[in-house]
């Protein structure tokens, strides 16, 4: 079966420049080492005499402004940017000694002739790294107000995608209770060029910004047809439902976050732009007074793999300032043998060798079939580098050469041996298919380096290597040291992944599951792992990244298997989806405390995640500190003593066994000790994946019912709290459903036995849950059927054998909870929010509150699954005593049912909670 998998055969496509002159440009003194060997070949090209320049260079990503000129994206390295900029170089982003800048071959030479400019480098390039997860993070719990009786979503807070676009008519970005409304601040496409009404962004010349207005305008249809962004490949859609997204089965982490979206390419991103992509969230974050969160889902593997490239040095420059957070993939090389390691002693020599494969179909076009080898070291030794092709084209260069054969037969071959910030030596090689009628020959291909002087200790990362429908290996290669850049930035948050989904529903009313031996739990088999090339552990945490079903794009072409049966929402892999989640927990934190640095929030993150058998211990360089536990870190925020502990009471195995088709009639039960004194949170119940000659696994309308009863002699007694809920419709065959029970008012005490029950509303509905293989007899937690108003074991029901029904019950207690004020933040005096009267009420309330001094106040009623049901407030009000009345109705004016909802009072002195119990 088919999988959707991140496709990591994805391309740059470069634009080639063609030979010309620079016409009546001024001869200028330049220094040509000051520019990147493939920089200078583009001046060669276009008629400036440069004595040494390599013949062919790597073509240089480019593109045309409003005025037709071209322009190409590099990396200026200096100690003046006043300088630079007074010399009339538009500056993008600077980032400590690093700029960026898309300058003309007229401004490259000036460039070249700065004294205070030390290097013009070429930007690397990134790829995208491509229900259950949220329970699984605690963000559930969050939601729903469990910590503090106050819903956490990441309000207040800004989470910036960088990525491949967005799809922003899906509903998971625009506003629940006004669809015409967007949850997204401002677009900016880097790929466009501006036409008519278009503008680029303040400080930037190029790309197209588009405003919220704007984006709105299209929403009501008033005008339309303006906003001409896309997202064709999804990746970004997918990315920034995850972080945030609206709605309630697939629903963001932080879903009261707001966007801002930075396309910055179609399937690859420039480093310079990844650069200005975080200057841009800088001035925002700024613009809006807000914090901001960066999702980078992308990354590469060409580079020093040791922090110092310019856009981990961006990196760490804006992940050191209060409110500002970068999230990084790991990447998705964790099972591929990319890395090579060693030592060169004096005199000696050694060979690389990488493997073509035979008979591989070439994609059309040019720039399409390429690999690359990135090779490093410290030392400063002298070593040449010679490449030879399968059928013996060979070069070489010795120390700061660069260049290429003249034969192009088995492919465009350059080749490079140059000192890098005085500080390591890099040698890369690079095969494309340059020329469409030669791409790369088949075979074994060698780097030889030999080494004049001194030990070179070295890494080497084979950092492409998809040609047409193949791929090439590197010989000897492990999957060690695989985190990609910029991951391997000193204070990124830089994020690996585990499965938490191996089965799922399809469009087509299929239910597939990965090929692979993956369990959920585990590691998934693709997340890179470090250390760093300079020895520091990556990545720093772990989140679910395997099995993610989020927001689809309209544009993306997805396979039906990877759609889901409500075809707005598609299922993908990757540390791409890994990071999202760590993006959203970032927004929530921040949400918090907008004065938390990254280095204050990855210590909150990695101080309370989990470990288990799967992890081992902590920390390590596969899995960081843990998988990530949003819910004990803003416990934690919030300065409750010892955080909570969550506890599965779980009595069948893992091994898939029968399964009964359960109806209205009956009523099923699981017996089970409640391993501490807390609250019951959640079920997760397991049903059967579907198949053709069973389908359909659930049928019907209607709810399923889950209750928790006491004991009573071994059956389920009187009831505990009050029952749930969960909407048929919510449930999904081969997946572990999980069913929110906070708010349930369900406590149990450590050591004594209750029930949980599950039972269906509707006449003619049925679905088919899933038991163990009967390997487990679980005597004194018993599985329970209720038929003919009698209960029995499962043991009886099916002839002695001892199924167990897979449903989980979970466990949460907030451990010293006295520890903390009930409203713990740090108030005004004369702030407060008094209790509602009458308490309970019906048909309407009168809520009061003071606030100590004027300012915007929001007064917002959620239900007990936390979700908003209306904002009776958001205005600026002055100091003193306020009162409103609440007539228990939502956003359009419809009466709520009776039962518990929560008064969220806001404003920029604290935030106050208040139970509000409606009876009718």
């Amino acid at each position: 079966m088919k999988k959707r998998i991140l496709n990591l055969t994805l391309f740059t496509v470069f634009v080639l420049i063609q030979a010309g002159h620079l016409g009546n440009s001024p001869v200028r003194p330049i220094d040509p080492g000051k520019l990147n060997p493939s920089l200078q070949t583009l001046l060669v090209q276009h008629g400036v005499q440069i004595s040494g320049a390599p013949a062919f260079g790597i073509p240089v990503r480019s593109y045309r402004d409003q005025q037709g000129q071209q322009r190409y994206g590099v990396l200026i390295k200096t100690n003046d940017v006043t300088q630079v900029q007074n010399s009339g170089i538009h500056l993008n982003a600077v980032f400590g000694s690093y700029a960026t800048a898309k300058v003309t071959t007229d401004e490259l030479l000036l460039l070249a002739s700065r004294q205070e400019v030390s290097y013009v480098d070429i930007p690397t390039i990134s790829l995208p790294v491509m229900n259950n997860s949220l329970p699984e993070i605690g963000a559930r719990l969050l939601h729903s107000g469990f910590v503090n009786n106050t819903p956490y979503k990441g309000a207040g807070a800004i989470i910036l995608v960088y990525d491949s676009g967005i799809d922003w008519k899906h509903p998971a970005f625009r506003d629940p209770d006004d669809t015409t409304k967007s949850r997204i601040l401002c677009i900016w496409d880097q790929t466009l060029t501006p036409t008519g009404g278009e503008s680029n962004p303040s400080d930037f010349n190029y790309g197209v910004e588009y405003s919220k207005a704007q984006i709105e305008n299209e929403l009501d249809g008033t005008p339309a047809n303006f906003v001409r962004t896309t997202n064709p490949d999804g990746h970004g859609t997918h990315v920034a439902s995850i972080a945030g997204g609206t709605g309630t089965k697939f629903s963001g982490v932080a879903p009261e976050a707001e966007y801002i979206i930075v396309k910055g390419g179609d399937g690859s991103f420039a480093e310079d732009d990844i650069i200005n992509g975080l200057s841009y969230a800088e001035s925002k974050s700024a613009l809006y007074a807000k914090p901001i969160v960066v999702n980078l889902s992308l990354g590469g593997q060409t580079g020093p793999h040791d922090g110092t490239r310019a856009y981990e040095t961006a990196i760490d420059d804006f992940n050191s300032k209060a409110g500002q957070v970068a999230v990084v993939a790991a990447g998705n090389d964790g099972a591929e043998l990319i890395h090579i390691s060693g030592s060169l002693q004096t005199g000696g020599s050694t060979t690389f060798q990488f493997s073509v494969p035979a008979g591989y179909t070439p994609t059309s076009g040019s720039g399409n079939d390429e690999f690359a080898f990135s090779l490093w070291y410290d030392e400063n030794t002298t070593v040449t580098a010679k490449v030879t092709s399968p059928n013996g084209v060979n070069y070489s260069v010795n120390n700061n050469q660069a260049g290429s054969p003249v034969s192009q037969s088995d492919g465009f071959i350059y080749i490079e041996n140059t000192r890098v910030d005085d500080s390591k030596q890099n040698i890369y090689l690079f095969v494309s298919d340059q020329n469409p009628n030669n791409p790369p020959a088949s075979g074994t291909w060698k780097l030889d380096i030999t080494n004049a002087s001194g030990t070179a200790t070295y890494d080497g990362w084979l950092a492409q290597r998809d040609v047409g429908d193949a791929v090439v290996s590197l010989l000897n290669g492990n999957a060690l040291k695989t985190v990609a850049m910029p991951g391997t930035a000193d204070k990124a948050i830089t994020v690996g992944a585990y499965v938490t989904k191996t089965s799922w529903p399809a469009s087509d009313g299929k239910q597939y599951q990965y090929s692979d031996d993956d369990l959920v739990g585990e590691i998934a088999y693709f997340s890179s792992v470090g250390p760093t090339r300079d020895g520091r552990m990556k990545p720093d945490i772990t989140a679910p990244g395997k099995g993610i079903t989020a927001a689809l794009s309209r544009y993306d072409q997805a396979p039906v298997e990877a759609i889901n049966p409500d075809t707005i929402y598609v299922l993908s892999q990757g540390t791409s989806m890994a990071t999202p989640h760590v993006a959203g927990a970032a927004a929530i934190m921040l949400g918090l405390d907008a004065t938390l640095t990254a280095t204050q929030v990855r210590d909150l993150l990695s101080s309370t995640a989990n470990s288990d058998a799967y992890t081992g211990s902590l920390p390590n360089n596969t899995w960081g500190h843990g998988k990530l536990n949003i819910l004990n870190a803003v416990i934690k925020k919030l300065n409750y003593a010892d955080g909570s502990t969550r506890d599965m009471m779980a009595y069948g195995n893992n091994n898939a066994g029968p399964y009964y088709e359960f109806g209205v009639s009956d009523s099923m039960a699981v017996r089970f000790m409640a391993a501490q004194s807390g609250e019951v949170t959640g079920l997760f119940l397991d049903l059967l994946i579907s198949h053709p000659d069973i389908n359909p696994v659930i049928s019907g309308t209607g709810f399923l019912f889950c209750s928790i009863y006491a004991d009573e002699g071994g059956i389920p007694g009187n009831q505990i709290g009050s029952t749930v809920a969960m909407p048929l419709t919510d449930l999904d065959p081969g997946t572990r459903n999980f069913i929110n029970m906070h708010g349930a008012g369900v406590n149990v005490t450590g050591g004594s036995y209750y029930h949980a029950v599950i039972g269906l509303s509707d006449p003619g509905a049925y679905i088919k849950i899933l038991f163990d293989d009967g390997t487990t007899d679980q005597i004194n937690n018993p599985s329970l059927l209720f038929f003919r108003n009698s209960w029995y074991t499962f043991k009886s029901a099916f002839s002695g054998t001892p199924y167990n029904l897979l449903l989980e019950v979970q466990t949460t207690t907030l451990i010293n909870p006295t520890a903390i004020d009930e409203h713990q933040e740090d108030l005004a005096s004369g702030f407060e929010l008094y209790p509602n009267y009458p308490n309970p009420f019906n048909p309407s309330t009168t809520i009061r509150y003071s606030i100590g001094q004027p300012g915007k106040v929001s007064l917002t009623i959620y239900d007990i699954l936390g979700r908003k049901v209306v904002t009776l407030l958001d205005s600026y009000q002055s100091g003193g005593l306020h009162e409103i009345t609440w007539e228990a109705a939502n956003q359009i004016g419809d009466r709520v049912p009776s039962g518990i909802y929560f008064c969220h009072l806001k404003t920029p002195e604290g935030i106050r909670t208040r139970k509000m119990i409606l009876l009718k």
